[in-house]
């Protein structure tokens, strides 16, 4: 295989390959990637100057996708980046360019930094075979990315979970299609006062004695409540001003009433 090499010319960066002498453009390919407008894919020049032959990719505005993950990278970022190389693959197969003609090589894929959409690098070579399958690169990048963890991550592990089972292509572009539409509001830090420490180191019985604690149940307490009792209402009776009189009368000569009774009953004892 030829060599890869990062060229500048005017305010135009280029990567070019430069072809060994066994090795030869693969017209077809070329022809392909050229004449059509495939969506996802680097346009390419061939050029040949005396014995020299190389092939030239604009990278102009440009970074490759290793320096794009060498920061945090969201969710809707990554998915988008999947889609995209599912989409672009795809397409190269419906134009008979097989995967083995991709470099699956995260410095050879490139983000663009406007829309940030990928662009795969179809090396036309008559020679070159990429030995690496597209499941193997596609979880080893996955696996290298740095998500941003103020995000609900569950999408990283269905991500992993679908590259580690049986692989289609067919069957991952669904599952990254259906990741995009779910609808989750990330959860950030700042939406929350609470602020979470790590748990300090303990030996296994500490941690053992915080189990048991734990699984204590705290006796209930019954606190006695008063009963509150409604007033009782007592009816008003009317009393007449000649009743009232004589209420009051009779209470004040009660008892000398009394004392005249008892007298007439020693008068007449006496008599007797």
């Amino acid at each position: 295989m030829g060599r890869f090499v990062e060229e500048k010319q005017d305010e135009n960066c280029f990567l070019t390959y430069y072809l060994n002498p066994d090795e030869e453009l693969d017209t077809m390919v070329y022809g392909m990637i050229t004449n059509n407008n495939i969506d996802g894919v680097m346009k390419c020049t061939y050029i040949q100057i005396d014995d020299d032959r190389f092939i030239r990719f604009n990278i102009t505005n440009r970074m490759s996708l290793q320096d794009f993950f060498d920061r945090e990278v969201t969710k809707k970022e990554l998915l988008h980046i999947c889609e995209g190389i599912a989409a672009t693959v795809k397409e190269l197969n419906a134009f008979m360019i097989d995967t083995e003609m991709i470099l699956l090589d995260s410095t050879k894929m490139f983000i663009s930094m406007t829309d940030k959409n990928c662009f795969l690098t179809v090396l036309p070579v008559d020679k070159y075979k990429e030995t690496k399958s597209l499941q193997t690169f596609l979880r080893d990048m996955i696996l290298d990315v740095q998500v941003d963890e103020q995000e609900d991550i569950a999408y990283y592990a269905k991500l992993l979970r679908i590259l580690g089972s049986k692989f289609t292509l067919a069957e991952f572009a669904r599952e990254v299609d259906n990741l995009q539409k779910e609808v989750k509001r990330p959860i950030r830090k700042a939406e929350s006062n609470v602020h979470l420490k790590e748990p300090a180191a303990c030996s296994m019985q500490e941690l053992h004695n915080h189990q048991v604690v734990e699984q204590i149940e705290t006796p209930r307490v019954e606190i006695p409540v008063k009963k509150v009792v409604d007033p009782i209402t007592i009816p008003q009776v009317e009393v007449s001003s000649q009743e009232k009189k004589k209420g009051l009368f009779s209470h004040i000569f009660k008892k000398e009433k009394k004392q005249i009774n008892l007298k007439k009953r020693k008068k007449a004892r006496k008599r007797q």
